[in-house]
């Protein structure tokens, strides 16, 4: 109840600044729910212009994980129970507007575990080395945070049909970090993995209308963290309107960090408009990786993943466009690889599952 309360007050609150002086409220959700484990994410967005051609975008996100832990069995120093985290960011952008030319500055701030996998690494460590009878460091309980902003340009080179767009962004984390016994065999000293990561980001966007009802957008991203190696990426999207009640959306996506881990990512949507402002679609999407490897007899490398997510949504736009309102809902299925001997205490958390997924939208112009 105490929760609920709160996000109310929260949610009260920017809608309330919304209708004294925005322009925009938008409000999502995204529900997933498995046999032991239950996801949430929601975020509150306001826009509002502060002068001419000057926007101002607010937003409060949360995130909520509930899972059931669940230790190898093999491993009587551990117990099961239920644990709950959630995770709150709030975010604000400005854009300036000048003429052919846009400038765009975010910044962000975050307090606790952004994922399942945070979490439930950091109950495997806690109950495994909580006792800190080992020499060596100590376990910490550790209240994960961070900060970031990012900074962009976009120019319009061609009237209304070609953008080009520059980003540049740094990210600074405080992670709960890994453990783990030094020279196993030899010394049993504990030690302690970075809690404390850099980020440093860069994207280059395209987006060109080919014509009335064609539209196209490439983005390349590189991204610099700490301890890993640099990651590049690349997201593609074609929006086709095939009529004036189809559309067709496919998108596509690929990442490469070193040669340790790629990932790859297709999906397709079909949406048609039956009147009165009501439209229905379906969606689908496939993604796989390679996994990571794992470098120690006990590592929390996670094995290759290939997800499957099909969806059906409903969409009604008023007239006017004032109100506009999604509902979706579906399967995502989690396959992972065999997991190795060096991740076998993580069975549970590399599990294969098949989830409920349930998301939703309402945006309301003022």
């Amino acid at each position: 109840m105490k929760r609920v309360m709160k996000y109310g007050y929260i949610i009260a609150g920017l809608l309330g600044a919304s209708v004294l002086w925005g322009q925009m409220l938008e409000m999502s959700s995204e529900w997933l729910e498995a046999e032991d484990v239950r996801l949430m994410t929601g975020s509150v967005s306001g826009k509002m212009e502060l002068s001419e051609g000057l926007e101002l975008r607010t937003e409060w996100a949360f995130n909520s994980i509930d899972f059931d832990y669940r230790p190898d069995p093999i491993d009587f120093s551990q117990m099961g129970g239920e644990r709950n985290e959630e995770n709150q960011a709030v975010s604000l952008r400005l854009r300036k507007e000048l003429g052919k030319w846009r400038i765009e500055g975010t910044g962000t701030y975050y307090r606790g575990y952004r994922s399942l996998s945070d979490a439930w690494l950091d109950e495997f460590y806690g109950q495994k080395y909580g006792a800190n009878v080992l020499p060596g460091v100590h376990y910490e309980v550790i209240e994960p945070r961070g900060y970031g902003g990012t900074v962009s340009t976009r120019w319009e080179y061609l009237k209304s049909t070609g953008y080009v767009s520059l980003g540049l962004g740094m990210i600074q984390d405080r992670v709960a970090p890994s453990y783990e016994i030094d020279d196993l065999l030899t010394s049993f000293e504990l030690v302690r993995g970075d809690q404390h990561l850099s980020t440093l980001l860069a994207h280059l966007t395209f987006e060109n209308v080919v014509t009335k009802r064609i539209r196209v957008r490439h983005a390349f991203s590189l991204t610099d963290t700490s301890t890993r190696d640099v990651r590049l990426g690349w997201t593609g999207d074609l929006l086709i309107a095939l009529g004036d009640d189809w559309f067709v959306r496919t998108s596509g996506s690929y990442n490469e960090e070193g040669t340790t881990f790629i990932s790859r990512a297709i999906s397709q949507s079909v949406e048609y408009s039956i009147g009165g402002g009501w439209s229905i679609g379906v969606r689908g999407r496939y993604y796989e990786d390679t996994g990571q490897i794992e470098t120690a007899l006990a590592s929390s490398a996670a094995p290759a993943l290939i997800t499957r997510e099909l969806s059906a949504t409903v969409r009604w736009i008023s007239e006017g466009e004032r109100w506009q309102l999604m509902l979706s809902g579906g399967s995502y299925r989690t396959r992972y690889d065999p997991i190795g001997l060096g991740t076998a205490e993580f069975v549970h958390l590399y599990a294969d599952r098949n989830w409920t997924l349930v998301r939703s939208a309402v945006t309301y112009t003022f």
